[in-house]
């Protein structure tokens, strides 16, 4: 087993600074590992010696009587050089150093941080931290992480991240939605990063054959131009999502007293990502939309939507807003046009959006059927964009089922939804489980489908070179 292999996967672990107080994070990272059902070893460590949960304690991971792949430290700052000596010492193979205080702190604090760096490096070990709340790997069971997390959703998105919200706090949200359930196979929080680099990380993701999207949150490049190189070759197989912050000379100062990161100058930051095929993320809310829009959809064939609406205003909406995406709206074939006739008032025009309110009111379940079907299957539509009113008048049996339909007809086409209406949400719940991304908005619609049609091109265009 690789070192880099015992962080991702370990065998055993053992928890220094192992505490009884259970409001401390040495023993909700305890019980989080415990009770989450990791299948391994776990060693607590704490010089007090006795139990701590039920399992035996040792003085120091040196007492330890077998192999330890992995070494969570969460003891005070002033302890954290000790500890990781004492982890070289017994040939700890990797570790996450929960402990705060270090490049994000005072002077006393970077050069520990550095030594830190140094006996790691030296040492042949992985370590993300200090400054970290931990990670996740859910196929494993392990939630090495202080937070306590009520339900952890197996599923297709990798996310490595300088900020311990995405093994924290977005995900906890994440977990608890009532529908849009986003599966997270493995989250790694690598804090101020002494011996593990984001890039590190790009390779066995991509390879992981269960991960269809990999998700950073960057505000400093570690080696920016390895991450780079190796993101770049990395797209040609899976798409990888950037939120790179620090955009702003205030958010720089910030993020300096988060992780002694330096953000670099933005317009480079920008033209780089762009350059090497990377699908960039304005804030948090957009980073989850493109996450769940990778993790739902196929990779569309080009830019050419259809849109379907029962609101004329809202189809103006979602035309505006596909167009400042950089979408196309589709030149709908005769054969739809003829089809949407038959379906609209002698009085009303049609074309992209196919606006059929009155279709609607009169047999919802009806129109819904025939007008879906008919663009959908129209070959000049890329993707598809459904804005829909979701009221009681045009509600009916089978929604779900109708859209199921859909899915199948054209499994390689991506289905996007947005939805206002009192019956927002059961609407939404009827359409979780089959691949259909339901958007806040049209604009976040427009800039998802954006994304996929940028990552297609990107992907098409280094299949190429390759070729």
């Amino acid at each position: 087993m690789s070192n880099l292999e015992s962080f991702l996967s370990p065998r055993s672990i053992a928890v220094i600074g192992a505490s009884r107080d259970r409001k401390k994070p040495g023993n909700l990272i305890l019980r989080n590992i415990v009770e989450g059902g990791f299948a391994g070893d776990v060693y607590p460590v704490n010089p007090a010696g006795g139990e701590i949960e039920g399992l035996q304690t040792y003085g120091t991971v040196e007492e330890i009587p077998a192999e330890v792949d992995m070494a969570v430290i969460v003891v005070a700052r002033a302890h954290v050089e000790k500890a990781m000596h004492q982890c070289v010492g017994a040939g700890v193979r990797s570790a996450v150093v929960v402990t705060a205080g270090f490049g994000e702190g005072d002077e006393m604090g970077r050069e520990t941080q550095q030594r830190l760096r140094e006996l790691a490096q030296g040492a042949g070990m992985v370590a993300i931290g200090p400054n970290t709340i931990g990670y996740v790997n859910a196929e494993a069971r392990l939630f090495a992480s202080f937070v306590r997390f009520p339900e952890w959703r197996n599923g297709s998105v990798a996310l490595v991240a300088q900020t311990g919200i995405y093994a924290g706090a977005v995900v906890h949200e994440l977990m608890a939605r009532p529908f849009q359930k986003l599966g997270i196979k493995v989250s790694v929080d690598v804090g101020n990063r002494i011996a593990l680099s984001d890039h590190d990380l790009i390779e066995p993701l991509v390879s992981d054959d269960d991960i269809k999207v990999l998700g950073f949150y960057i505000e400093e490049f570690d080696e920016g131009d390895t991450f780079l190189a190796k993101a770049a070759q990395a797209k040609q197989d899976k798409p990888i999502i950037v939120l790179k912050s620090g955009r702003t000379g205030q958010g720089a100062r910030a993020s300096m007293a988060h992780t002694g990161s330096r953000t670099g100058d933005e317009e480079a930051n920008d033209r780089m990502l762009r350059e090497h095929g990377l699908v960039r993320a304005e804030d948090n809310a957009e980073f989850v939309s493109f996450l769940t829009t990778f993790a739902y959809c196929p990779v569309p064939a080009g830019r050419r939507v259809g849109v379907v609406t029962f609101s004329g205003a809202l189809g103006i909406m979602a035309t505006d807003a596909l167009v400042d995406a950089g979408m196309e709206i589709a030149d709908f074939a005769q054969s739809t046009l003829d089809a949407l006739d038959e379906l609209a008032p002698d009085w009303q025009a049609i074309g992209n959006p196919a606006d059929l309110w009155s279709a609607a009111e009169a047999d919802p379940a009806k129109a819904a059927q025939r007008l879906y079907h008919a663009v959908l299957e129209d070959p000049n539509v890329d993707q598809m964009l459904f804005v829909l009113l979701a009221l009681p008048n045009v509600d009916h049996d089978g929604m779900r089922e109708v859209f199921e339909d859909l899915r199948h007809r054209r499994p390689e086409v991506p289905i996007h939804v947005t939805l206002d209406g009192a019956l927002r949400g059961a609407w939404a719940a009827r359409l979780e489980g089959l691949g259909i991304v339901v958007h806040d908005s049209v604009r976040t619609a427009a800039r998802a489908m954006n994304a996929l049609s940028t990552y297609a091109e990107y992907r098409e265009a280094a299949q190429g070179l390759a070729g």
